[in-house]
């Protein structure tokens, strides 16, 4: 009795093992398939015990696979799309009805509708005037940029007229801007400032490649002096510019009466030079040593366009024959790219179209020296000394330009091409054939066709000259001067 008591108690306190119900292997597909019986909780997302049996084996079920990095996936490539739509489609801040006109505007300018400009024209004249009506900034890049676009369909319809209008309209309205500015010193934020004196000058380069050359020549220099004085708000620079543009100022009162001509002689007893050192180009003439300090943050981001702009009035100087400005221009010119610490090719450039425009002169001198022979013997050795010395600064800067080393081709090309009349003009037949075949080869091989043309002409003169040296005078009359370059012919 007391045994049983004992033995009972122990299986009580046992621990009890709950074993599954197993059936039977059968078939797939059979009545007793196991794979149509409920997963055991048990084996639910475990793993199966080492050694199972095979008989238990399908009732094991792989935990589910989580899917965590396709969400990942998902957001990085929604990410990047939205990122690329921010970045790189085009977006604008016009109003909506603007933006509905201008979208028909490109439109019909397009091939879509045959490239119909005047209607195109009718459009953005219509995207204008409702941007007055949203009054949008007259002077934004948005309303600027749709007047440019009109002014673009104009010209494609070669109406110069409304062209040269619209674009005399957006410097009218950018100079005042400036100029209250400059003035009055207005609450306005003076890197806006110069953002629109860069754009002015951009549409005043465009006038002067639309104008007539006298009209080109006067918004030219109204702008230009614009700048300058923008410019000489930092102070250092007011001390070297200043005294320069004081006869300059005189616009205000007499519009364009600028420059006096007896300046341009005085000019020549202090010829300027460029100075060639390892760290580059400095400027040596009237501009004192104490004052040739290089400053560049006064002249941006304009400085690239304002010169760019002075070398068109020069050209158009020379165009009008107006060789007193043209010089006064071009040597103050030289000067202040020196100043602004501008490309060393530009300033070479510059001082390039100085020599070229001094010889060209010297050549027109010289014809008015043997027309008034007849009349003064003294004022004709006057005009003739001035046509020498002339020749002598122009073949002085042209051997500054040379003794730069790595000098661009073209620009040697040019230079040489420029020696070579020099040479011709004083008789020295063999130096200007010498050189005239030099230009003429790196010409040839760099395939500039103006200068080639120019060269042919020298070569003529050349052959006139050998033949007759007594009639030699008059062939050099014959000789025409090469077109300014530009930066652009370098970029080609």
């Amino acid at each position: 009795m007391i045994l049983s008591r004992i033995i009972g108690r122990t299986i009580l306190r046992a621990p009890r093992v709950i074993m599954p119900t197993v059936r039977p292997y059968s078939a797939p597909g059979s009545p007793l398939d196991p794979s149509k019986e409920p997963t055991l909780n048990y084996f639910q997302n475990r793993a199966p015990p080492p050694q199972m049996d095979p008989q238990l084996a399908h009732y094991y079920k792989k935990p589910a696979r989580e899917h965590k990095n396709r969400f990942v996936l998902v957001g990085l490539l929604v990410g990047s799309v939205y990122l690329a739509y921010e970045l790189f489609w085009p977006k604008h801040t016009f109003p909506s009805p603007v933006a509905k006109t201008l979208r028909l505007a490109l439109w019909a300018e397009s091939d879509k509708e045959n490239h119909n400009y005047a209607k195109a024209a009718g459009l953005y004249i219509q995207a204008l005037e409702e941007m007055e009506e949203f009054e949008m900034d007259k002077c934004s890049d948005e309303y600027t940029g749709v007047e440019l676009k009109l002014m673009e369909m104009y010209q494609k319809t070669s109406d110069t007229a409304r062209c040269v209008a619209v674009l005399n309209q957006i410097a009218d309205r950018y100079f005042d801007r400036i100029y209250g500015f400059v003035k009055d010193s207005a609450d306005e934020d003076e890197e806006l400032i110069r953002h629109y004196m860069e754009k002015d000058l951009r549409v005043v380069f465009l006038l002067g490649e639309t104008c007539r050359p006298d009209v080109a020549l006067e918004i030219l220099l109204k702008h230009l002096i614009l700048a300058e004085m923008l410019v000489t708000r930092f102070p250092p620079l007011f001390e070297v510019m200043r005294p320069q543009m004081d006869k300059e100022m005189h616009w205000i009162t007499e519009p364009f009466h600028v420059y006096d001509k007896s300046d341009s002689i005085k000019a020549y007893n202090d010829k300027p030079s460029i100075l060639i050192q390892n760290s580059g180009i400095s400027y040596s003439g009237k501009m004192d040593s104490a004052k040739s300090v290089l400053f560049t943050e006064p002249w941006m981001p304009f400085r690239d366009t304002f010169f760019m702009c002075r070398l068109q009035y020069e050209r158009l100087c020379i165009l009008t024959n107006d060789y007193d400005k043209y010089f006064t221009s071009a040597v103050k010119t030289i000067e202040w790219m020196a100043l602004s610490r501008t490309m060393d090719t530009q300033i070479l450039i510059a001082q390039l179209n100085l020599a070229a425009g001094l010889f060209t002169w010297s050549l027109l001198l010289k014809q008015k020296a043997e027309v008034i022979a007849t009349k003064s013997s003294e004022l004709s050795e006057t005009v003739e000394s001035l046509s020498q010395k002339q020749q002598e600064v122009s073949e002085s800067l042209i051997h500054d330009i040379l003794k730069y080393g790595g000098l661009d081709e073209i620009i040697q090309a040019e230079a040489k091409l420029q020696l070579g009349n020099i040479a011709l003009a004083r008789g020295q037949l063999g130096s200007a054939e010498k050189l005239l075949k030099e230009a003429k080869s790196q010409a040839v091989r760099l395939k500039m066709e103006s200068t080639l043309h120019h060269i042919g002409l020298a070569f003529e003169a050349l052959r006139a000259s050998k033949e007759d040296e007594a009639g030699s005078s008059e062939k050099i009359k014959t000789i025409e001067p090469s077109e300014p370059i530009t930066s652009k012919d370098i970029q080609e």
